[in-house]
């Protein structure tokens, strides 16, 4: 609960390096990853059978993390939500490529020079230069791999 997450806090104010273990008999996701951000090593529940429960203090004794099963399941489900909201987040937060930088990037991904990019599209080196900086300033990144990828991470490129 809250006085348990604000006692966290405060251990830690007072002693920076003191390793916490939650044990209680709380497991909603939400506390779990609270005590976890306010500085916890472990969160046991108290279902935890002895030989595990001395296990996992011992663990945090030489500095490892300790968290039941069903918290690391809570923890690991957590983290790979986050990573998906994240990654959607991203993939809709860059300004749309135009056709004409989507073909671009896609000639960059076949490995194709800006010479050859000029002369298949029809249009001057520069002018592809200048395409190759938007679409960097749009997929937030400042070199051809890294647009590439980017590319392939956002389905522009397949």
């Amino acid at each position: 609960d809250e006085n348990g997450i604000w006692l966290i806090e405060q251990i830690l104010q007072k002693c920076k390096k003191a390793k916490i273990i939650v044990y209680t008999a709380f497991e909603a996701p939400e506390l779990i990853l609270r005590a976890i951000q306010a500085g916890a090593h472990g969160y046991l529940l108290k279902d935890t059978k002895k030989e595990l429960l001395l296990h996992q203090i011992e663990s945090v004794m030489l500095g490892a993390a300790a968290f039941t099963p069903r918290v690391a399941d809570y923890i690991l489900h957590s983290w790979m939500n986050l990573k998906s909201h994240k990654q959607l987040k991203r993939k809709n937060s860059f300004h749309p490529l135009t056709e004409r930088e989507k073909e671009i990037l896609l000639e960059l991904a076949n490995g194709l020079t800006i010479a050859d990019i000029s002369d298949i599209i029809g249009i001057q080196e520069s002018t592809v230069k200048t395409h190759i900086r938007k679409i960097y300033e749009k997929l937030q990144v400042n070199n051809k791999t890294a647009a590439i990828q980017r590319g392939i991470d956002l389905g522009v490129i397949e």
